[in-house]
């Protein structure tokens, strides 16, 4: 099923000057960059991501900041990592970030609210139509493991069309503006089950396009840039002076681009996952480094073998505190590293299943199981409350 909203936010220019025709903003969740066309997957269902990769810049190595897709839409409306930005949740996101590059615009309009628009933020607004910055939240809603290929490709299909219908209409009545496609977070279709937990492609790798005056047609940058560096850009386009941590996408973008994962923090209670991606590869952080190699198209997904990098280790922790904000609300039980809980969050995800098939027994035998595993954890207590009473 396909949702999507739209939002306009609004900038106060200078009457006496000619009108800026602005920027359109297109974020998209659920979406896997290794899906669309344009990065190779054939026959493609994404015609329209297609065209405008060809008209525009495409980055073949874009990375979101978090799991969480209410943290990548604070990132990408701000510029600002999420420590900075405050919002590390998988939680709506409750207002446009105070600071950032978006601080000062007003918030205009939102023509409905949708499934995926409640899920990534909980506030609506209404349509502006001489907004300099338009912004479009689509997705795809389902983002499990369960979801096969060709259903989620379907899906994203439907997307495809939508975004196809909204650009060639802005771009009509906002001719001369830029256009930027960007992913807050991929999807687990296909992904191993212990993905979830973890800092993978499935979720981290992400389409990024950029498609207007001086950006360079048919261009494709290999080397990874960071949804943190679309801050920086828009600062530079409307003139703004900020002190943002990223660096420009079409300038080469961060050398390195932070993840972070609070899914293992949210459900169980266990430190915040943290990590890199770079050129030859990923770091990833909970108590434990590993080292995730990158091959072909890919960051290899699981390490073989694992240690401590301290030489990585290092780097994350100057890359964190460059950001600013703190962590030290996130600090979980640190003997325990969120990628340990891959087996917990299968057995949630098995008695959820249960639950909707009507499988009652079944259920209660799994959460029992899972209380004398993790009894104080957050999203075992969760699942217990929504457990209906065994028939007689």
């Amino acid at each position: 099923m396909i949702v999507f909203g739209f939002i306009g936010l609004m900038v106060g220019c200078g009457s006496s000057e000619p009108r800026d025709p602005g920027v359109l903003l297109v974020a998209l969740d659920g979406v896997r960059a290794d899906r669309l066309g344009s990065a190779g997957h054939l026959p493609t269902d994404t015609p329209n991501l297609d065209l405008l990769a060809s008209q525009g810049t495409r980055f073949a190595r874009a990375y979101s900041v978090s799991t969480s897709g209410p943290a990548a839409l604070a990132t990408v409306l701000s510029g600002l990592a999420p420590s900075a930005h405050g919002h590390r949740s998988t939680k709506a996101l409750q207002g446009i970030p105070s600071d950032g590059w978006s601080s000062g615009l007003v918030v205009s309009g939102l023509s409905h609210k949708s499934d995926t628009v409640s899920e990534l933020m909980a506030f609506e607004v209404g349509i502006e139509s001489n907004s300099d910055v338009t912004l479009w939240l689509g997705g795809v809603r389902d983002l499990a493991q369960s979801v096969e290929a060709s259903a989620y490709d379907d899906a994203l299909g439907h997307l495809d069309a939508e975004v196809g219908k909204l650009v060639t209409a802005w771009v009509q009545a906002n001719p001369g503006g830029h256009v930027v496609v960007v992913g807050l977070r991929g999807a687990l279709s296909g992904a191993r089950f212990d993905a979830e937990l973890s800092l993978t492609d499935d979720w981290l790798h992400v389409p990024m396009i950029m498609v207007g005056p001086n950006i360079e047609p048919g261009w494709v940058v290999e080397s990874p840039v960071s949804t943190l560096d679309l801050g920086v850009w828009f600062a530079e386009r409307f003139d703004q002076t900020l002190d943002l941590p990223g660096r420009n996408a079409l300038h080469g973008g961060s050398p390195r681009a932070y993840h972070e994962s609070p899914l293992a923090w949210e459900r169980f209670e266990a430190p915040l996952l943290k990590g890199f991606t770079e050129k030859s590869g990923r770091y990833v952080y909970g108590t434990f480094g590993s080292w995730y190699g990158h091959q072909g198209t890919a960051v290899r997904s699981y390490p073989d073998p694992s240690s401590e990098y301290p030489d990585q280790h290092v780097a994350l922790q100057e890359l964190v505190a460059g950001f600013g904000g703190s962590d030290t609300v996130l600090v979980g039980d640190e003997s325990r590293d969120p990628r340990t809980f891959a087996e917990p969050m299968s057995l949630i995800n098995k008695a959820r299943g249960a639950l909707e098939k009507g499988r009652v027994h079944a259920a209660h035998r799994m959460v029992a199981r899972l209380e004398s595993m993790h009894p104080g954890a957050p999203a075992v207590q969760e699942l217990r409350a929504a457990l209906p009473p065994l028939p007689e």
